[in-house]
This record gives C-alpha cells, structure tokens and sequence, in this order.
C-alpha cells in the first residue's frame, strides 16, 4: 500500500513539475498591439510599401515578439499592425531601428492604437 502511494505521488509531482515547465515555454497571449502608419505620396500603397511591411513582419515574427493581422491604405497612409505583443517597447525599439536604417526619410509613427496622422480627405 505504501508503495502505491509513493509512485502515485511521484507521478502527480512530475505532472505538476513537467505542467510548469510546458506552460513556461509558451508565448503568452497578451491584447496588446502595435500599429505602424506610414505616410504614402499616392492613395493607394505601391510595392516599396508592402516590402517595408515584409521587411518589419520579418523582424518582429522573427523574434516573436508579436503575430502580423494585416495591412490597409488609402488617404495617403498605409498601416499594419501586430497583435499578441510581447513586448511592446522592445518591438517599437526594433522597428525604430529597422526603419531609420533602411528607409531613412520615411515619415512614419508607432503607437498601440491606429492613428489616422497621415489621412488627407480631399
């Protein structure tokens, strides 16, 4: 009797122990998000546009520090966004980086909400 108790209870340790640590090594679901708009010349986006956004999907899914939900245009802005983000001023640091390295006269902004900064109603 003492002996099934002693494996039952070993086993319910290791199940707790080994829950744990599976739970440890999961992406946390959060509800933050991040947006980038991005100032356009024209209405609708062009092919720079879309490799910008490639280039910051890369980066940012890259490190897993936010899932990619999608892109839209128009009134001379684009914007894409993250959701699930891990962390949001590390993302914004990258993107930052990324942004100002590779596209140096780029007129953008980062927030954690969508902004309309760049729409022109004509």
């Amino acid at each position: 009797m003492f002996q099934i108790a002693t494996v039952i209870l070993i086993l319910v340790i290791g199940f707790f122990l080994f829950k744990g640590n599976s739970l440890d090594s999961e992406i946390s679901e959060t509800d933050t998000e991040l947006w980038v708009m991005i100032e356009t010349n024209d209405y609708f986006l062009s092919q720079s546009e879309l490799q910008i956004e490639n280039d910051v999907i890369e980066l940012i899914e890259g490190k897993g520090l936010g899932e990619s939900d999608g892109h839209s245009s128009g009134a001379h802005q684009f914007d894409f966004n993250f959701y699930n983000v891990q962390n949001f001023s590390q993302a914004k640091k990258d993107i930052t980086d990324l942004l100002n390295s590779k596209y140096p006269n780029l007129n953008y902004v980062i927030s954690d909400t969508y902004e309309t900064t760049f729409d022109i109603i004509n």
